[in-house]
């Protein structure tokens, strides 16, 4: 996991944004494969009706270095050549497409129009600090297509190929393609990060903590308030339309955030709007995929902290730590482990992810050593493979292919027949508490660590003295509140 320390952002993105006298610097270093194509180099691009390469103007080319410069590497790594090309809409007064990526080939080339009032426009990219940065986020919006496929030309072809076509790994360089593995393996993504993200965006919905993909629909939300956005899940109003928009917009406005002079970095406002650390149902879902986007390397850690502003999981150290009304209760942190495996007996059909740690419990009969227990069941959905990604069920596969947890789990029998979090007596394996209801966050997964939180609603205490003085299946009397961390290094 990214270490939490805060990150020396690359450049000022103010510096960045305010058009230069002279030629910036081009490529910037960590960018210098990309090669921006000139007219000579018609063979390279698919031809669309109307459209026509150009040669790169200076100024297109000043701002193009200076989006390659606000680019993490996996980003970066991602896109190797770049298009400029006047497109024109298809028929009078329709629509027209201001930057792209195809979906089948050529995966690694983005395509920026410079039809008439288009950001790309070379007369237009300079205009103002705030056109600029508008120019920039759809390039980096592109740039996060582009690495999205890079990371599904190298998942498991079968049976979690999309149902588009996957991308060509020979698009990408060796290191490039070992770079993309690496992220990959990290993440646990055999599955795929479009299958991987629907999967936790869905689960926001079922939770009552997000809103429904809206497809074609999307612009109907087109003006709705940061708060109804980041609400629903998303970014920006387009984020709503599907998983692979979602990505792109989540990522692009977290890098170019609060530089536009506009509203469309609609979560990171609302985030940074609280007061405190605590995350509530209304910011779990953005809060999640944000963390998600950084362990992927879409994110820089500066990114990720600034769009995030004062909301965290507060875990003192490995292992489990009780809070009660807000003051420190208990910690379970010894001999702290994790896992994925199948279930036992019935629930052998799914694969159970474990965060176990060990500590002292303390009952009526007094003080004994005891073991906690997150259970949670990480078996991916079926249908959840095109960027669309409608749900359907769940899908049967290899222990080694499931993805880590992440994003929200309603906890306890009262909710889910899984999910569970349960304290029991490490000498005779007798259970103490299970919880009842709950909501589990997962905040942060990959193979550097796990780190998440539990509100605790109901618990059945099975002696009473456990995290409160309630015996039997009750409400908790006070605010319950358990944040866990585990760092297997």
């Amino acid at each position: 996991m990214p270490t939490f320390r805060f990150a020396s952002p690359l450049v000022s993105i103010f510096l960045l944004l305010a058009p230069l006298a002279a030629e910036a610097a081009w490529p910037p270093s960590r960018c210098d494969h990309v090669r921006v194509l000139g007219s000579g180099d018609a063979d390279e691009i698919i031809e669309y009706d109307g459209a026509v390469l150009q040669d790169a103007d200076p100024r297109q080319l000043d701002a193009l270095g200076n989006a390659l410069q606000l680019m993490p590497e996996v980003l970066c790594q991602a896109v190797r050549r770049v298009a400029f090309l006047e497109r024109p809409p298809e028929d009078e007064g329709g629509t027209v497409v201001d930057a792209w990526t195809n979906r089948n080939e050529n995966q690694d080339l983005v395509y920026l129009n410079t039809w008439s009032y288009l950001p790309w426009n070379a007369t237009v990219v300079n205009q103002s600090r705030e056109q600029r940065a508008r120019s920039i986020q759809r390039f980096i919006h592109e740039a996060t297509h582009a690495a999205v496929r890079l990371l599904q030309s190298q998942q498991k072809a079968e049976p979690y190929r999309s149902r588009q076509e996957r991308a060509d790994p020979a698009l990408w360089p060796a290191e490039v393609q070992q770079l993309a593995d690496d992220v990959i393996a990290r993440n646990r993504l055999d599955t795929g990060v479009i299958r991987e993200w629907q999967r936790i965006h869905e689960a926001f919905v079922a939770a009552g903590m997000a809103k429904p993909y809206l497809d074609d629909d999307w612009a109907s939300n087109d003006g709705a308030n940061s708060a109804y956005l980041a609400g629903a899940g998303w970014m920006s109003a387009y984020g709503g339309e599907q998983a692979i928009e979602d990505i792109a917009e989540m990522t692009s406005w977290a890098i170019i955030r609060d530089a536009t002079g506009s509203a469309d970095d609609h979560a990171c406002r609302v985030m940074n709007g609280r007061s405190g650390p605590s995350i509530g149902s209304a910011d779990a879902a953005v809060f999640t995929k944000l963390g998600f986007l950084w362990t992927l390397g879409f994110l820089d850690e500066s990114h990720y902290r600034d769009c995030v502003g004062p909301l965290a999981i507060e875990a003192p150290g490995d292992g489990f730590h009780s809070f009660v009304g807000g003051e420190a209760s208990r910690s379970y942190s010894s001999n702290p482990r994790a896992g994925v495996g199948r279930g036992d007996g019935e629930d052998e059909q799914w694969l159970i992810a474990n965060i176990t740690a060990d500590g002292t419990a303390s009952t009526s009969a007094g003080a004994f050593p005891a073991t906690i227990q997150l259970i949670l069941n990480v078996t991916p959905l079926v249908d959840a493979m095109t960027e669309r990604g409608a749900r359907s069920d769940r899908l049967a596969i290899p222990v080694q292919d499931a993805s880590f947890p992440r994003g929200v789990y309603p906890l306890g029998f009262r909710n889910d027949p899984i999910n569970r979090l349960q304290i029991a007596n490490r000498d005779d394996g007798k259970l103490i508490m299970d919880v009842g209801q709950g909501i589990a966050l997962i905040g942060l997964a990959s193979t550097d660590g796990i780190v998440g939180s539990i509100a605790v609603q109901r618990i059945f205490n099975f002696s009473g003295g456990l995290l409160s003085s309630i015996a039997g299946d009750e409400p908790v009397a006070e605010p319950t509140r358990i944040t866990f961390r585990y760092d297997p290094q």
